[in-house]
């Protein structure tokens, strides 16, 4: 709420006002008071008040029922509730109760920045359907407000993801949907962290769409976008510099709010949709078919998910294995700066002969439960697939 609403207004000042229990106040005449973030153009609610979760919550069926017709499955979806960890729990399950009881299949998505699978798993009970998998961004990119010191750069062992995975399993309840990411408006860049490098740019495209659980891709990464927080006053929004659609930063639908002589992305760079749309060597056309794959079978939308175990000739290899029916994907990943040999111990499925889904190139047939041997590219990933 903006200080400038007529509720607040109303109640600034003014002790005996109706609203004067709407928001949190630091002195009795009611002229200081808490904001969001230190800033006062967005005073605190007292999310304790049942007037204000009330008001709230009908503000949130205003958007799920547009058209006022008491029919709220045509309306919006649902909502992303940001800095989930702020308001207090009791008023996060209030507004679920308010918002299910008028459309149960509305999505309620959370903003939760936490650091582990324990304290994410909170969120997720009578409150949230889905939460941004934060713990996940972490090990995959380090520090938000540094660069190159992930999992995704090469740095760390990959047994901290078989870690960090089998415990987000064991904690969070059936049906919890986890949003896999490897960036946001609030972090730097995914092409910023790991310095531009193609090749770890479309391993992270098919590492994300290969786990279980939405993907969630920050504008922009489909094609390499650069960005990491700058100096005052303008801070985060070189995280969000607008969406390059042109080579010249020109035309229709392109956005021009932010262009500082120091912005990230400049013309003729090379990152644009139009410079990288239909050529099929672009990071945009990697991400269509990966985006392309994932939707096409099953195994990789809503298939049960195993890490495999492997023997590896070094530090980087990492992979897993969806099923869905009939259907098995092997998803390996090559975390390392360096060529990996790995062996899969007991191979997972019967196969005539292998074929990777991304690049179309075919690998000698498995023996059903025999070892199995491949050579991975430095920062690469592979889906493989029993070939046609």
């Amino acid at each position: 709420l903006s200080n400038q609403n007529p509720i607040f207004a109303d109640a600034y000042s003014n002790p005996a006002s109706d609203y004067s229990d709407w928001f949190v106040w630091n002195n009795e005449n009611h002229t200081l008071y808490a904001s969001f973030a230190g800033n006062e153009q967005m005073p605190r609610f007292n999310h304790f008040n049942p007037e204000v979760v009330n008001y709230l919550t009908d503000a949130a069926l205003y958007w799920i029922d547009l058209d006022g017709d008491s029919d709220y499955s045509d309306g919006i979806d649902g909502f992303r509730v940001d800095n989930a960890t702020f308001p207090p729990q009791e008023f996060l399950i209030a507004l679920r109760q308010g918002v299910k009881s008028a459309n149960p299949d509305a999505l309620l998505l959370g903003e939760t920045w936490v650091h582990n699978p324990n304290d994410l798993s909170i969120y997720y009970q009578d409150q949230f359907d889905a939460l941004f998998d934060f713990p996940l961004y972490e090990t995959l990119q380090g520090n938000r407000d540094f660069n190159g010191d992930g999992l995704l750069a090469g740095e760390g062992f990959p047994v901290l993801l078989t870690s960090l995975l089998r415990n987000e399993a064991e904690k969070f309840p059936p049906g919890a949907f986890a949003v896999r990411f490897s960036s946001n408006h609030d972090t730097n860049r995914n092409a910023t962290e790991l310095k531009g490098d193609p090749d770890r740019l479309r391993l992270t495209a098919a590492l994300l769409t290969g786990l279980p659980g939405p993907v969630m891709i920050y504008y922009g990464e489909e094609i390499g976008m650069l960005g990491q927080k700058g100096g005052a006053p303008a801070y985060d929004n070189y995280r969000r510099e607008p969406m390059d659609w042109y080579a010249d930063q020109e035309g229709a639908g392109q956005t021009t709010w932010f262009r500082p002589d120091d912005r990230w992305n400049v013309p003729e760079d090379g990152i644009s949709v139009e410079e990288q749309e239909g050529d099929p060597d672009s990071l945009l056309s990697y991400y269509q078919e990966v985006l392309r794959l994932r939707m096409a079978h099953p195994a990789l939308v809503e298939g049960d998910f195993e890490i495999l175990e492997l023997e590896t000739s070094g530090i980087g290899p990492w992979g897993f294995i969806r099923r869905a029916g009939d259907e098995a994907i092997l998803v390996i990943i090559n975390f390392s700066s360096e060529e990996q040999e790995v062996v899969i111990g007991e191979f997972p499925f019967h196969a005539e002969q292998l074929i990777d889904l991304i690049t179309d190139d075919q690998y000698p047939a498995p023996t059903l439960g025999s070892s199995y041997s491949l050579t991975l590219a430095p920062a690469s990933a592979l889906y493989l697939s029993p070939a046609p």
